[in-house]
């Protein structure tokens, strides 16, 4: 409530329990009380005072608008008076408000469960640079495999910190190591197109969100599992461990 002129007699409880009109309830501010009916011993709390002819006074009156009346011109609270001044009584405000939440990124990446170059024969070290040996086989065996993402969500392209990508990076030691034998080596190499990787962790590509792919283009990545069969020299089963990163790409000085 605005503009109000206050009776001595109201004390600093009402500034949280004065009813204003139209139902609603609020403080008093910019609010006046008669200093001429109050002893030079009592003061009213958060009320400014004002004589009866400060009341009276044109000035005042000009400041405080037009009154909104209700019993006879007089406004009344437990049986004291007020005089009330609305800003508009024609006028009712509305507050808008809003809870927000920034969604975090959501995505799925499938990985395959293991990269298999089944039965495979040694050749003789002849053959090395060679792309068959004797009989015709490839001295090369190679093993391709895909890397996707789907329901790829909420990368934001007004990110501070973030690309609106996810990036996969692969991690691996190039050698298989054998089972019955574990001194036993046989190097491997993974490649990403034409670009053999070299050991540790290596970028290979980005996946971005759905609605930002192209007609026909997918979040794929594919890549390439090599061995030459020239570096079997002992047969066994032999194992090794590829290891994919994936992590939000972070902008350059970030």
């Amino acid at each position: 409530m605005t503009n109000s002129y206050v009776d001595a007699t109201i004390t600093a409880q009402y500034k949280s329990s004065i009813r204003e009109p139209f139902g609603t309830y609020g403080t008093l501010e910019n609010c006046y009380y008669n200093s001429d009916n109050l002893s030079s011993s009592k003061t009213v709390t958060g009320v400014t005072a004002k004589t009866t002819d400060e009341i009276n006074s044109s000035d005042l009156a000009t400041a405080l608008g037009s009154a909104f009346v209700f019993e006879n011109g007089i406004v009344k609270l437990n049986g004291m008076d007020i005089l009330e001044i609305p800003v508009d009584p024609t006028k009712k405000s509305t507050t808008v408000t809003a809870t927000t939440t920034i969604p975090e990124p959501t995505y799925t990446v499938i990985i395959p469960a293991t990269i298999d170059f089944g039965n495979v024969e040694g050749c003789l070290e002849k053959y090395r640079d060679a792309t068959t040996d004797k009989a015709g086989e490839k001295v090369v065996v190679s093993k391709s495999f895909d890397i996707t993402a789907s329901g790829v969500n909420y990368l934001f392209h007004d990110d501070a910190d973030y690309e609106p990508t996810i990036t996969l990076s692969v991690d691996y030691y190039a050698y298989m190591q054998g089972t019955a034998d574990y001194t036993k080596l046989l190097p491997y190499t993974i490649s990403n197109g034409s670009t053999a990787l070299a050991e540790g962790v290596t970028k290979v590509g980005t996946f971005k969100n759905d609605v930002d792919l192209l007609a026909g283009e997918e979040n794929k990545i594919t890549l390439t599992a090599s061995l030459n069969r020239a570096d079997i020299k002992v047969s066994d089963t032999y194992k090794g461990l590829v290891v994919f990163n994936i992590a939000r790409t972070e902008k350059a000085g970030a």
